[in-house]
C-alpha cells in the first residue's frame, strides 16, 4: 500500500456491539420512541436482525426492492443502489404506520446508506476539482530540476498513511460511518494507482494525486451497488471491510457470512453525516499526501537530515535546527560536484511550514528513527515510519571550537551510496557558521 497508508493510526470505537440474541432489543410498541438516527437504534429496533435474516433466507440480490415487496405486497422502484438517485428517501408512512417497526428502520437505514456514500462521492468530485493546481510551485519552491519520477512517485505511493489520517479525525458515530468507508475507500484506491508515464513532472504529480481520488470516487459508486445487490460479484465490499479493519476500523463479527450485515453492524450509517468532517478529512490526506511527495523530491535532490548528538540543545538555535531525541537535526543538501554539503536555503523551512503544513520536528522525529531504512506503510505518530523518504547522517564529533567545523558520520554503512565515500578525508557536513546556498541546485 502507499503511504497513501493516509497521515495518521488512530482507529475510531464507533462500533456497537454484535450481540444479537432476540429479534430486537425493545418491544414493537416502544420501537417508535426510538431515535430514528442513533447508531444503537439499529439494533434495538430490530432492523439488524430482520435483515439478518431476510438476507439469510433470500439471498443479497437486490435486497431492498424484493424485502419491500414481500412486506408490503407492492414494489415503490426504490433505488438505494446508485449516486444521486431520486427514489431513496426513505420510508413513506410514520413509523407507527408502517406494518412492521423493524423495516421502518431498515428503510431509514438504507436511506441513510445512499445519503453518506452519495456525500463521499460528490465530496471527492469537487475535492479534484479544486486541488488541480496546488501542485504547481512545489519545484520552484525547493528549486528541484531534475528527478527520477518513478521512484518519486513509488515513494509516496508506498508510504502514504492516508487511511490512518481518517482513521485519527474524529471518534463520533455520525463521522465514523462515513469517514471509516472513506479512509477504507482511499486506501484502496492509493494501492492500485499505477504512476503516470508524463515526462513532465509537474504534471505528472498532479495527475499522480487526482488519479487516486478518482479512483476512490469510482469505488464509492462501485459500493453501493454492491451494497444494495445490484451486483453481488463486485469484491469491493469485501475489499473495504479488510481496508477499514486493517485501519483499526471495528467491522462487525467476523463469524457473520453477510458483508453488507457486516458493514451495516456498528448502526453509525443510520446517523446524519454533514460535508465538514468529510472535507476535512480529505485536505488532511491530500496534505499528507503531497508531504510525502515533497520528502521524496527533497531526497531525490540529496537532501538529507544531519543528526548531531554532539550539539547541545542551548546551542540547536539555528534557524530550521530542532532538537530531537538527542540530537540537534537540520537538513542539508549534497553537491556531487565539489562533493561537499550545504545548509539548504533558511527560505525553504518557511516554505515547508507555511505552504505546505509541515511539522518539523515530527518530520526530523520521523526521519531519525526511520534510521535509513525503506518507507512502511503502518502509522507512528503524526508520520507513518520512515515518510519522507530522507537519509539520516548521524555524528558526534562537531564542535563549536572553530569557524570550519567539519563532522564524520557514526552510521556511514547505512548511509546511500550518493553520500558515501571511500576517501580518506570523507567529510559530509557543511560549515556551520553560515548559511551556504549550493549554487545551481
Amino acid at each position: 500500500m502507499t503511504r497513501f497508508s493516509i497521515l495518521l493510526f488512530c482507529s475510531i470505537a464507533s462500533a456497537v456491539p454484535f450481540t444479537l440474541l432476540t429479534r430486537q432489543a425493545v418491544p414493537d410498541d416502544e420501537v417508535c420512541k426510538l431515535e430514528v438516527y442513533k447508531a444503537s437504534s439499529w439494533s434495538k429496533s430490530g432492523g439488524e436482525a430482520r435483515l439478518k435474516q431476510w438476507i439469510k433466507d433470500h439471498g443479497e440480490e437486490q435486497w431492498l426492492s424484493k424485502m419491500e415487496l414481500e412486506i408490503t405486497g407492492s414494489n415503490s422502484n426504490v433505488d438505494c443502489s446508485h449516486i444521486q438517485s431520486k427514489n431513496c428517501n426513505g420510508p413513506k408512512q410514520e413509523c407507527l404506520q408502517t406494518k412492521e417497526p423493524s423495516w421502518y428502520y431498515v428503510q431509514q437505514m438504507a436511506s441513510q446508506v445512499n445519503s453518506h456514500l452519495d456525500m463521499l462521492h460528490e465530496n471527492l468530485q469537487s475535492f479534484v476539482v479544486q486541488r488541480t493546481m496546488e501542485m504547481d510551485n512545489i519545484l520552484e519552491d525547493f528549486e528541484i530540476k531534475e528527478s527520477d519520477i518513478g521512484k518519486i512517485l513509488g515513494i509516496a505511493n508506498g508510504a502514504a498513511g492516508i487511511g490512518s489520517v481518517i482513521a485519527g479525525a474524529t471518534g463520533n458515530a455520525p463521522a465514523a460511518a462515513g469517514l471509516a468507508t472513506l479512509a477504507g475507500l482511499l486506501q484502496i484506491g492509493g494501492s492500485v494507482i499505477e504512476e503516470p508515464d508524463q515526462a513532465d513532472l509537474k504534471t505528472a504529480m498532479s495527475d499522480y494525486l487526482n488519479s487516486i481520488f478518482v479512483k476512490t470516487e469510482e469505488n464509492v459508486a462501485r459500493l453501493l451497488l454492491r451494497l444494495f445487490g445490484e451486483d453481488t460479484e463486485d469484491k469491493i465490499l469485501d475489499d473495504t471491510l479488510k481496508s477499514m479493519s486493517d485501519l483499526g476500523f471495528s467491522t462487525g463479527s467476523s463469524n457473520e457470512k453477510s458483508a453488507i450485515i457486516r458493514f451495516l453492524s456498528s448502526g453509525a450509517s443510520l446517523e446524519k453525516l454533514s460535508s465538514k468532517p468529510v472535507q476535512e478529512a480529505l485536505q488532511r490526506v491530500f496534505d499528507l499526501m503531497r508531504q510525502g511527495m515533497i520528502g521524496a523530491l527533497l531526497a531525490e535532490s540529496k537532501v538529507y537530515v544531519l543528526s548531531n548528538t554532539k550539539r547541545k540543545e542551548s546551542d540547536c538555535k539555528h534557524e530550521g535546527m530542532r532538537y530531537v531525541d538527542g540530537a540537534c537535526n537540520e537538513l542539508f543538501q549534497f553537491d556531487p560536484r565539489d562533493q561537499q554539503s550545504y545548509r539548504v536555503p533558511k527560505e525553504w523551512y518557511a516554505r515547508l511550514k507555511d505552504n505546505y503544513g509541515f511539522d518539523r520536528t515530527q518530520m526530523y522525529r520521523n526521519v531519525i528513527r526511520c534510521n535509513n531504512k525503506p518507507p512502511g506503510p503502518k502509522d507512528s505518530g503524526l508520520y507513518p515510519p520512515c515518510f519522507f523518504g530522507l537519509p539520516v547522517l548521524r555524528t558526534d564529533t562537531v564542535t563549536n571550537s572553530a569557524k570550519d567545523e567539519w563532522c564524520s558520520a557514526t552510521n556511514k554503512k547505512e548511509l546511500p551510496d550518493w553520500l558515501n565515500s571511500d576517501k580518506g578525508n570523507w567529510h559530509p557536513c557543511a560549515k556551520m557558521d553560515e548559511w551556504i546556498v549550493p549554487g545551481g541546485m
